[in-house]
């Protein structure tokens, strides 16, 4: 069977059960479910996921959804190549991304 799995934002119908969580996240998953937790948000985050290159932005979305990332499963999901996942992994590592929610009581190093 093949699956097809759509990565991007929610739409607002995904979210009905929570009236105003799409106009707080604009849909992000990862903001979604950082509300979800009760965790502050970093509305900055999905600009910035957004502006990277759509196959860099559609592996980082599919590591986030994951609770244990599987390097593996991941690339081969994505239907990438070995270099190419090395390549858009390694943009990953040197890129800086402060993540859309912190612990409670933690702070942000500057």
């Amino acid at each position: 069977m093949d699956l097809h799995l759509h990565l991007g934002p929610l739409e607002p119908g995904d979210l009905s059960a929570w009236p105003d969580l799409h106009v707080r996240t604009d849909g992000h998953p990862t903001l979604v479910g950082a509300a979800l937790r009760g965790q502050p948000l970093d509305l900055q985050f999905g600009a910035r996921v957004r502006a990277y290159p759509d196959p860099v932005r559609d592996t980082f979305l599919t590591l986030a959804v994951q609770d244990q990332p599987n390097l593996r499963a991941t690339r081969a999901a994505m239907n990438l190549g070995a270099q190419d996942f090395a390549r858009i992994l390694s943009f990953l590592i040197r890129t800086p991304i402060e993540w859309a929610a912190k612990p409670a009581g933690s702070e942000r190093s500057e």
